[in-house]
């Protein structure tokens, strides 16, 4: 499994679960062509609208690239949703990340296919298991 950690501002809405999260990165990674062991450390930020603003943050969907360090393990994005989540919102998210951590260059076409994968496995309610085989 993905290694993502998950923030829940008390005041934001909507839900998020990491098992969600792993299932729509793993689709994308799936689609993508890309090793499930060598995938970054994400933490996602799920936030209220007063809390992003609080933070600068205007859009959901924010990728920042933290670099604590020499080596791993202090590598890891953060990926912000705010208000009540969206899919396609975090999908591609995650998309950009997987494209910077693995120096990809996709296509438009890529993208869409990956954020259609994240939304079929979310819909489909499946495992990360199941996105894998």
């Amino acid at each position: 499994m993905p290694i993502i950690g998950l923030v829940n501002s008390p005041d934001a809405p909507g839900q998020l679960s990491n098992t969600e999260l792993s299932v729509c990165l793993l689709a994308i990674a799936t689609i993508l062509r890309v090793e499930e062991e060598r995938l970054p450390r994400i933490l996602v930020l799920h936030v209220s609208e007063s809390v992003a603003t609080e933070f600068g943050v205007t859009a959901p969907g924010v990728i920042r690239h933290n670099r604590c360090g020499a080596g791993e393990p202090l590598q890891y994005y953060e990926v912000w949703v705010i208000g009540t989540p969206e899919l396609s919102e975090y999908a591609a998210g995650f998309t950009g990340i997987l494209e910077d951590w693995f120096s990809l260059s996709i296509s438009d076409k890529e993208r869409r296919m990956a954020a259609e994968m994240a939304a079929w496995a979310a819909c489909a309610n499946l495992g990360a298991d199941a996105v894998l085989q």
